[in-house]
């Protein structure tokens, strides 16, 4: 394994205390609508589930060939995401320029976290190895590849259903799903639309994981060489079938139902 902090050898674990603390925030948040401490929250709860799989991964892609440039070159996700202007003119569909479209009218995330002084999942802990932080900040930005080759949009139904994708690709622990999901499901319910709940949960836990079960890991995938090409290949090469149940935009949490 390698190094992940710089003056030990030890390596992230999962903290259940700070993940109920998490929990408990991120919904006190939701019920007051305050959507940047909401989105602190949801990280926080994130980081503090995934305990030591990102180390796991991280040592994976540190091994392959195509490491080292995706780690610390020029060529790393995060640089060729933030060339705006290069993913603007690739051709319709590509899956660089689809991802230029949905973060187009976005606010920056990173400023979001910074402002609200929480950068330790995006930046990694001041004593994180600066290749460590490197491939968290990488991490991000696999998470939006996730969303474009599954055709998940950002309402919190299709989050839910990215970090479905995530456990079953390898890059995340299952156990998030005991925390997450059935949280999800419980402010999905409603009596008058039972068969549309059904539904969700037949998406969250038969057709996400089959969709996706050719992915051995999401963070070992060399999406650097991926933005040019049609989404349509991109999904063919990773054998990721479009979805049959799932629609954007249809599956909707309280607090999202007009």
């Amino acid at each position: 394994m390698p190094r992940i902090y710089k003056n030990n050898s030890s390596t992230p674990k999962v903290n259940w205390l700070k993940t109920i603390k998490s929990w408990i925030a991120f919904r006190l948040a939701t019920r007051r609508r305050d959507q940047p401490s909401r989105f602190k929250h949801a990280v926080d709860l994130i980081d503090n589930l995934n305990g030591g799989y990102p180390a796991k991964s991280y040592a994976r892609l540190k091994a392959a060939n195509f490491g080292h440039e995706v780690l610390n070159g020029k060529n790393a996700l995060p640089k060729l995401l933030c060339n705006l202007e290069r993913l603007q003119k690739l051709a319709p569909d590509t899956l660089g320029r689809m991802y230029y479209e949905i973060n187009k009218n976005k606010s920056d995330v990173f400023k979001t976290l910074s402002k609200h002084s929480h950068t330790t999942f995006v930046f990694g802990d001041p004593e994180y190895t600066d290749e460590y932080k490197s491939f968290l900040r990488r991490s991000v930005d696999v998470h939006d590849m996730i969303h474009l080759v599954m055709g998940f949009d950002r309402k919190l139904f299709g989050e839910a259903n990215v970090l479905v994708a995530a456990a079953h690709g390898g890059s995340s622990p299952y156990f998030k799903w005991a925390v997450i999901v059935p949280t999800l499901l419980t402010r999905m319910f409603d009596s008058s639309r039972l068969k549309y709940f059904f539904i969700a949960v037949k998406i969250l836990l038969q057709e996400t994981p089959r969709r996706c079960s050719s992915v051995d890991n999401w963070e070992l995938i060399h999406w650097e060489s991926m933005l040019e090409m049609n989404i349509h290949e991109v999904r063919k090469q990773l054998g990721v079938p479009d979805p049959v149940l799932y629609k954007p935009n249809f599956f909707l949490v309280s607090e999202e139902r007009t």
